[in-house]
């Protein structure tokens, strides 16, 4: 009797009789708190049309929402770990060679390998892309290799097309083809 009753649930919920019209769903029903709210049919990809107030609302979001921080904060614990995701070389010296740079790897001096994984890491998450330019530090001991950091706000978005040498194309006044030399807010 009940893997009947069982199997009759089964059928309807694949083959419903009944069809449903939009009035059935919650978010569907007229709302007398809410007059003024009225969505727009719109493409998933409807936000794209202006990247910037998307990025806008989603920094905001995340500088005062606790619940966006929360969020920001579990993917990233998700996504990478407490300690950030770290290389073990079986060779001791390029191990310590490793670790000498993950300590100093920062353009600005200011973060660790972990804190630029967090920076890069937060960045995509709130913003949904972040630039790291590589720079060469000549007067560092060890590897001059530098990661710089920046948000996807130092694309020049006036600018569309290929690049005819790629992304990390840099002209003669070492600024990258494509991104802007300053931050557009300062």
């Amino acid at each position: 009797m009940m893997l009947s009753a069982l199997r009759a649930r089964i059928a309807d919920f694949i083959n419903p009789t009944q069809v449903r019209s939009a009035s059935m769903w919650e978010a569907a029903r007229p709302v007398k708190r809410l007059p003024e709210w009225g969505g727009v049919a719109s493409s998933p990809n409807t936000h794209w049309d202006n990247p910037a107030t998307l990025r806008a609302r989603a920094e905001a979001e995340q500088r005062n929402n606790a619940f966006a921080r929360k969020a920001v904060e579990t993917i990233f614990n998700a996504a990478v770990g407490a300690n950030g995701i770290t290389p073990q070389f079986a060779d001791r010296t390029t191990q310590a060679a490793w670790e000498r740079w993950s300590g100093d790897c920062d353009a600005s001096g200011r973060l660790d390998w972990a804190g630029l994984e967090s920076l890069i890491l937060q960045t995509v998450v709130v913003s949904g892309e972040a630039l790291v330019v590589f720079t060469i530090d000549e007067g560092a001991p060890g590897v001059p290799l530098r990661l710089q950091v920046l948000g996807p706000e130092y694309l020049d978005t006036s600018r569309s097309g290929q690049l005819t040498q790629g992304s990390s194309t840099a002209d003669s006044d070492r600024r990258l083809t494509g991104c802007l030399s300053k931050h557009p807010a300062a």
